[in-house]
C-alpha cells in the first residue's frame, strides 16, 4: 500500500504540473510570433534554453542517485508558476530567451526527478502498465488544457490563460510536499565518479537503443509541438480549433495507454517500435497534405499514437533495467540526449521553416524521424531487447546481457 500511495501522489503531482504547464506553453510560440518574434528567433529561444538544460541533466541525475528525489522534485516544479508571471513581464527576444532558459533548467530538474521517482514506486513486473498509468494522466492533462486554452484566448486573450496556468501549477507544487522520499535500499557507491557511472551506462546495448529512439522521437515531437500551431494559424484556423486538435490527439493517446502497456509487457519491444515509426511517417505525410478538418484531426491523433508506440517500449525497458543506484543517472542520460537533440534540431528547423516554409519543414522532420527510427529498431536483435513479464526471467536475461 505504501508504494501505491506514493504512486498515486506522483500521478496527482504530474497531472497538475502538466495541466498548468500545457496551459502556459501550447500557444506560447503563437504568443511570441504575435509579439514580433521571428521563426528563426523562436527556434533560437527554444534551442539555446533546451541545450543548456540538457547539459545540467548529468549532475542532476547523479545528485538524485546520491541524495534523493523529493527536494529536487519540489524545486523543479516551482518554475512553472514563476514562468507564468515572467511571460506577462517579458517583452523582447532576449527577455523571452532568458525566461525560457530558466524554465528549461528547472524543468530538467523536475522531469529528471519525477522520472526517477516514478521508476522507484512502480511494481516490478508491471513497468509497462505503471508507466502507462502515468502517461495516460499526463495525456489527459495535456489533452484537455489546449482545448481550454484555445477557447479562453479566443474569448478573453492570453493573460487569463497565464494566470490560470500559474494557479494550477502551484497546486502541483503543494502536492509535491506530500510525496514521500524513497530511500535507496542499496548503499550508493560514494566513491564511484560521475564519469564512471555514465561510462558504464553507455556500454549497455539497451541504453544505447533508448538513446537513439529517444533522440529520434524527441526531434519530431519538439519541432511539431513548436511550429505546428504557427503553421495552422497561418492556414486560417482558429486557436479554438488548434486547441481541439491538440486535445483530441492527446486524449486518444491517453485512451491507448492501457493497451500499449499490456503489449509492452508481453511482446519484444522492437515488434512495437517499428510499426510505431511507420505510423508516424505515413500519417505525418497525410497531415501536411490536407486542410480538411476531419482529416487533420484524425491523422494528427493517429500520428501521436504512433509516436507513443515508438518511444514507450523503450521507457518501460529502462524502468525494468534500472535499479535503485542508477535510476537518476539513466533518466538524466536519456533526457540529456533527447533534449540536446531537440535543441539542435529546433534551431535548424527555424532556418528551414524561414527558407522553405513550415509545411516542408514539418514533413521533412517526421519523414526522416520515421526512417531512422525503423533502421535503429531493426539494428537490434529481438532477444536482447525482449521484455519478459516474469521478474525471474528478466533478471536472468539481464545477466546474460551484462556477460556479453
Amino acid at each position: 500500500m505504501k508504494f501505491k500511495k506514493n504512486l498515486y501522489l506522483a500521478y496527482l503531482l504530474v497531472f497538475n504540473i502538466v495541466f498548468g504547464s500545457t496551459l502556459l506553453l501550447t500557444f506560447f510560440p503563437i504568443y511570441l510570433a504575435e509579439n514580433g518574434i521571428s521563426l528563426v528567433s523562436i527556434g533560437i529561444i527554444y534551442g539555446i534554453s533546451a541545450f543548456l538544460a540538457a547539459i545540467l541533466r548529468f549532475p542532476i541525475g547523479y545528485a538524485l542517485d546520491k541524495y534523493g528525489k523529493k527536494s529536487l522534485l519540489i524545486t523543479g516544479s516551482l518554475i512553472y508558476p514563476l514562468f507564468a508571471i515572467g511571460i506577462l513581464i517579458a517583452k523582447t527576444a532576449i527577455e523571452f530567451t532568458l525566461l525560457k532558459i530558466f524554465l528549461e533548467i528547472f524543468g530538467a530538474i523536475f522531469w529528471t526527478s519525477f522520472s526517477a521517482y516514478l521508476y522507484s514506486v512502480i511494481s516490478k513486473g508491471k513497468e509497462g502498465q505503471g508507466l502507462a498509468g502515468s502517461n495516460a494522466l499526463v495525456m489527459i492533462a495535456a489533452g484537455t488544457a489546449p482545448l481550454l486554452a484555445g477557447f479562453l484566448i479566443d474569448s478573453y486573450g492570453f493573460d487569463i490563460v497565464f494566470y490560470l496556468g500559474a494557479l494550477v501549477s502551484f497546486i502541483g507544487v503543494l502536492v509535491g510536499f506530500f510525496v514521500k522520499e524513497i530511500k535507496n535500499k542499496i548503499n550508493f557507491r560514494l566513491k564511484k565518479s560521475i564519469v564512471k557511472e555514465y561510462k558504464d551506462l553507455f556500454k549497455n546495448k539497451r541504453v544505447k537503443l533508448s538513446l537513439m529512439i529517444g533522440a529520434i522521437v524527441s526531434i519530431y515531437g519538439t519541432i511539431w509541438y513548436t511550429y505546428l500551431p504557427i503553421y495552422l494559424e497561418g492556414q486560417g484556423f482558429s486557436l479554438s480549433f488548434i486547441g481541439f486538435l491538440a486535445s483530441f490527439n492527446l486524449l486518444l493517446c491517453a485512451l491507448a495507454q492501457p493497451l500499449e502497456g499490456k503489449l509492452i509487457d508481453k511482446f519484444p519491444i522492437n515488434y512495437i517500435i517499428i510499426p510505431g515509426f511507420f505510423i508516424m511517417g505515413f500519417f505525418g505525410y497525410v497531415f501536411v497534405n490536407t486542410l480538411n478538418k476531419i482529416y487533420l484531426v484524425a491523422s494528427r491523433a493517429i500520428l501521436g499514437v504512433g509516436a507513443d508506440l515508438a518511444w514507450n517500449p523503450m521507457a518501460a525497458d529502462m524502468a525494468r533495467f534500472a535499479d535503485h543506484t542508477n535510476r537518476g543517472a539513466i533518466n538524466a542520460l536519456i533526457q540529456f540526449v533527447t533534449t540536446s537533440s531537440a535543441a539542435i534540431s529546433i534551431m535548424v528547423a527555424g532556418y528551414i521553416a524561414d527558407s522553405f516554409g513550415i509545411r516542408n519543414m514539418l514533413l521533412a522532420s517526421v519523414t526522416i524521424s520515421a526512417i531512422f527510427g525503423i533502421l535503429a529498431a531493426l539494428h537490434e536483435k529481438p532477444e536482447i531487447i525482449k521484455l519478459e513479464n516474469s521478474l525471474k526471467t528478466t533478471i536472468r536475461n539481464m545477466k546474460k546481457i551484462v556477460l556479453r
